[in-house]
């Protein structure tokens, strides 16, 4: 595997991504915080908790930031017996300073 130097922009635009994804994260904790019993799907999350934040292209953003959360435990993936997932407060929110 060879690898090679990233260029300037190549950087720039990763550190501008990383950015993005974090605003993300904290959108959702804010949102989960001023509404503990909010539950919703990807396309509730996109379409009302995020609306502000997010050009159409960037759900795949909104997955990323959703799934680091379910893994931490700060957001519960509930899975309905049709297949629907929604997300909702995980109980372990962290402090948002």
């Amino acid at each position: 595997m060879t690898h090679r130097r990233l260029s300037q922009a190549e950087v720039a635009l990763r550190s501008h991504d990383a950015l993005g994804l974090a605003r993300l994260r904290g959108a959702i904790l804010r949102y989960l915080r001023a509404h503990p019993q909010a539950a919703d799907t990807m396309a509730g999350i996109v379409g009302w908790w995020l609306p502000q934040y997010l050009p159409a292209e960037a759900v795949e953003r909104v997955q990323a930031a959703l799934d680091e959360w379910v893994a931490q435990g700060w957001v519960d993936k509930i899975t309905l017996i049709e297949g629907t997932v929604l997300y909702a407060d995980g109980r372990k929110l962290p402090s948002l300073q």
